[in-house]
C-alpha cells in the first residue's frame, strides 16, 4: 500500500485528482437529489402503480448513460491529447483536454451512484488512465521532435492549416501556421500533438 501511495504521489498530478473527486462528489449529490425528486414526482402523479418498474428503468438509464460518459471521457481525452487541442474547440486554442476529460468523467462516475469509497477509487483510476495517455503522447511527441525538427521538405499541395510535405524519403502530413503555396520549401520547426509543424524556409 505504501508503494502504491508513493507511486500515486510521484506520477499522478494532484491538480487533476482533486478537481475530479470534488466534481464527482458535487455531481453525485445533485444526481441523488434529482433521483429522489423524480421518484417523489412519480408517486405524486401515479401513486405506487408500477413504481418498481419505474425505479428499475430509471436505474438502468442512469447506469447506462454513466458508463457511456465514462467511456466517452477516455476516448475524447485520447483524441484531444493526440491532436493537442480541446476536442470541441478551435485549432487556435492549445489547452483544455484535461478540463474536458475531468468534467465528463465526473459526470459519468456520479451517474453510476456508487458508494463514496468506490467513487473515489474510480476517480483515481481515471486519473491513472489520463496520466498514462499523457505520458505516451509526450513520449511520442519527443520522438517526433528528435526525428523531424530541422528537416527541410517541399509542399505537395497548398498547405492550408494541414497538407502533405515531401521530405525526399517520405511524405508526411504537416501543419502550417500560415497558408503555404504548393512547391514551397519548408522547414520543420515544432511538433503539435502527433503532427509536425512547418514554416517557409528562409534562406540566409
Amino acid at each position: 500500500m505504501k508503494k502504491i501511495a508513493t507511486y500515486i504521489k510521484n506520477h499522478i498530478p494532484l491538480r487533476q485528482v482533486i478537481p475530479l473527486i470534488l466534481l464527482t462528489i458535487m455531481f453525485r449529490l445533485a444526481i441523488v437529489r434529482l433521483y429522489e425528486f423524480s421518484i417523489e414526482f412519480y408517486i405524486g402523479a401515479y401513486g405506487n402503480e408500477s413504481l418498481n418498474a419505474y425505479v428499475s428503468g430509471l436505474h438502468i438509464v442512469l447506469t447506462g448513460f454513466g458508463i457511456f460518459m465514462c467511456l466517452y471521457a477516455i476516448v475524447v481525452y485520447i483524441v484531444e491529447r493526440r491532436n493537442n487541442l480541446p476536442f470541441w474547440y478551435g485549432r487556435c486554442q492549445s489547452a483544455g483536454s484535461n478540463a474536458n476529460a475531468v468534467f465528463e468523467a465526473a459526470i459519468g462516475t456520479s451517474l453510476l451512484r456508487l458508494s463514496p469509497a468506490v467513487t473515489v477509487v474510480i476517480a483515481m483510476l481515471f486519473s491513472i488512465i489520463f496520466t498514462i495517455v499523457s505520458n505516451i503522447t509526450a513520449r511520442h511527441r519527443e520522438e517526433l521532435s528528435q526525428r523531424y525538427v530541422g528537416h527541410v521538405g517541399r509542399t505537395l499541395d497548398d498547405l492550408k492549416l494541414k497538407g502533405k510535405v515531401d521530405f525526399g524519403v517520405e511524405v508526411l502530413h504537416a501543419l502550417g501556421r500560415e497558408v503555404i503555396p504548393k512547391d514551397t520549401e519548408v522547414k520543420v520547426v515544432d511538433v503539435d500533438g502527433y503532427n509536425i509543424v512547418v514554416e517557409r524556409l528562409i534562406k540566409e
